[in-house]
């Protein structure tokens, strides 16, 4: 959670990946075609990004974002990392299988997993036989409420002589 002045300031994995993705200079048809979505929801999803970050562009809400920690320029092979995973699909296998397949090495793919991670855009999980399981990250951030304090008042004990045990 980053907060914005007094108040903390909440984005879902999908709005940071929109904005990360945004900053990296591409077209909105870009991006959209990245996430498997349709531009239209590309605009809702950013939409609803800068409301939350109380930003009258993009621009402002992409620096707003990157001034919070909420996002980073993400690496080309981020981006691919980030577009593979839109629309609820999945990367598993071994980590040099992974590597293999995005053409990159091994320290390559863990360094960009690493950042993502970190960001909280992704979940890594272990499948069987030692796979990696790499999702979009789904959890939305939640405030947690302000419980109140409980008073507890003293009582005599009923039994006088029992409260030296």
């Amino acid at each position: 959670m980053a907060s914005q002045g007094s108040s903390p300031v909440y984005l879902t994995a999908e709005q940071r990946v929109v904005l990360a993705l945004a900053a990296t200079g591409d077209t909105s048809a870009r991006i959209a075609a990245v996430l498997q979505v349709s531009v239209a929801e590309h605009f809702e999803r950013l939409g609803r990004a800068m409301d939350a970050l109380d930003a009258r562009s993009k621009r402002d809400a992409i620096l707003t974002a990157l001034q919070l920690g909420l996002i980073r320029i993400p690496s080309s092979l981020q981006c691919t990392i980030l577009g593979l995973l839109a629309g609820g699909a999945f990367l598993t296998g071994t980590t040099r299988a992974l590597s293999r397949s995005l053409r990159v090495s091994v320290k390559e793919l863990r360094s960009a997993l690493r950042e993502l991670l970190e960001l909280e855009l992704i979940a890594v999980n272990f499948g069987p036989r030692g796979q990696l399981v790499v999702r979009l990250e789904r959890r939305i951030p939640r405030s947690i409420p302000a419980v109140p304090p409980t008073i507890e008042r003293w009582r005599p004990h009923p039994h006088p002589h029992l409260r030296s045990l």
